[in-house]
């Protein structure tokens, strides 16, 4: 209206402070550090509102950010968002280097836990909770319980920086059209260290992890004391791992237990693979996938003869597969390659 003052809004007080720390990171290569502490997912969510706003004016320099989330009361973190939680856009394009480390708080450690869940619509089904894109990404999660609440995915990182998971759990996650409800990545260094991956049902492959390495992106899989038990697939009950990229892929489960996971090939793991070169008139394959299962526990899993299956010895003849101290070798079994060729596109 005409002649009508107007008064700007004051900034919300947790984007003001946001500000006063990010600020910093303008000047070349500045670097900012802060921690902060919320006590539900929509806090959280409004946190990496926060988050976004001020890094929208950063071009480069590198941004370290810890969420701590209080233990709380039962049900304190059950009001996640049905959107993903995803600051992808915040680094994408910039010379900026973003990590994010999100954990319980001192004190919330083993049954203690922050316990994430969330509704979802049926629209969303296929959003997970947490999502990690773009290379300048990196994201940690650590002491926390993510449950799909059999209606949603867990994690997907496609491709980020790097994803490591520290004590978390991955439980209940569904994901009915496609590949690894629990965790998904493609083009992503993955480091898992404790936790476990529980009753995750994938409508495709890979019932607890989905793993693909793509030309122009490293990336290995790690796992070290992690438990895989009850999950499905078509293939790979626990872990499927798919390699598009000539150069080798690494995987490795060291101390893991694998109990209970159920796929008609692969019920422990799965691999394949779609690198081959051609050379003249023949089709040659690229580097192996190196599947290495160490001083790890496999019992109870379906289809026990084929429970470790892949695309041919080539792509298993460095893996080195001891569970309990007792050797276990990759299936002969010529279905598993036949079944891996059509797996791998």
């Amino acid at each position: 209206m005409r002649g009508s003052t107007r008064t700007r809004p004051a900034c919300r007080p947790a984007a003001a402070a946001v500000a006063a720390v990010l600020l910093a990171s303008l000047f070349a290569g500045a670097s900012a550090q802060t921690v902060y502490r919320v006590s539900s997912c929509s806090e959280l969510a409004a946190k990496f509102g926060d988050i976004a706003q001020q890094m929208s004016a950063l071009t480069k320099g590198k941004v370290s950010i810890t969420i701590e989330l209080g233990c709380g009361q039962p049900g304190a973190y059950s009001d996640c968002p049905s959107k993903a939680m995803m600051p992808a856009w915040y680094v994408q394009g910039k010379a900026l280097q973003l990590q994010l480390a999100i954990k319980g708080a001192a004190g919330c450690a083993g049954a203690a836990r922050p316990v994430l869940s969330g509704a979802v619509a049926v629209e969303d089904a296929v959003e997970p909770l947490f999502m990690a894109l773009e290379k300048n990404y990196h994201l940690t999660l650590q002491d926390l319980v993510l449950d799909g609440k059999e209606a949603r995915p867990g994690i997907f990182a496609d491709p980020a920086g790097s994803l490591t998971l520290v004590n978390v759990d991955v439980i209940n996650c569904r994901f009915n059209y496609e590949e690894a409800p629990g965790l998904w990545a493609r083009g992503t260094p993955v480091s898992v260290e404790g936790g476990e991956f529980r009753n995750n049902v994938a409508g495709g492959n890979g019932g607890a992890v989905y793993f693909s390495q793509i030309p122009g992106y490293s990336g290995g899989l790690s796992f070290k004391g992690t438990k895989f038990v009850d999950n499905k697939a078509d293939a790979g009950g626990a872990i499927f791992v798919v390699k598009t990229n000539p150069k080798g892929a690494k995987v490795t489960c060291s101390g893991c237990v694998f109990d209970g996971n159920d796929a008609a090939y692969g019920s422990v793991v799965m691999t394949s693979r779609s690198d081959d070169k051609q050379s003249g008139e023949e089709l040659k394959p690229g580097a192996a996938i190196k599947l290495t299962l160490s001083g790890s526990v496999v019992s109870g899993n379906a289809n026990p003869t084929t429970a470790v299956c892949g695309e041919g010895t080539e792509n298993l003849k460095h893996s080195k597969l001891v569970t309990s101290g007792t050797p276990l070798a990759p299936s002969s079994d010529p279905m598993c390659n036949d079944y891996a060729l059509a797996q791998s596109g």
